[in-house]
């Protein structure tokens, strides 16, 4: 609990987080949860894993990242927001005889992300913005 409570005092005292981000120390955090919801249109009803992070410990300083990636994800190209967003974007694509439309369902994709993997793709992202401060974009 010490080492992230630390690491956000730390990182508002550098100015890598904004000066009141003490707001993202939980006071009374828990351990998170994790249930399983059946998938009960697949063989052997299988679970996905749902974890619920209330409370926990980086709780705050998650929605904090997600607060300033997210609009940043979305302006990349390969961003697609749902069906719908799928099914416009490959409207245009000319259907012939020949051409078979498949789907595939993806196991443990986010999952498998090796963290480090995770914070490359991430650097790579920030470095096609005009401004290097992800706390500077503006957020829609």
């Amino acid at each position: 609990m010490n080492e992230v409570n630390d690491f956000i005092a730390a990182s508002s005292t550098k100015g890598d987080l904004p000066e009141d981000a003490t707001q993202f120390i939980v006071k009374n955090p828990r351990c998170s949860r994790l249930s399983l919801l059946p998938k009960i249109h697949k063989i052997g009803n299988p679970g996905r894993p749902i974890v619920a992070a209330c409370s926990s410990l980086t709780m705050y300083i998650s929605q904090y990242v997600d607060y300033i990636l997210q609009p940043l994800v979305r302006e990349t190209s390969a961003f697609l927001k749902d069906t719908t967003d799928f099914l416009l974007v490959i409207k245009d694509v000319f259907y012939t005889g020949q051409t078979t439309l498949m789907t595939a369902d993806v196991a443990s994709l986010y999952t498998v992300i090796q963290h480090n993997d995770c914070l490359r793709a991430l650097e790579f992202l920030l470095d096609q913005l005009s401004c290097q401060d992800p706390r500077a974009v503006t957020i829609f």
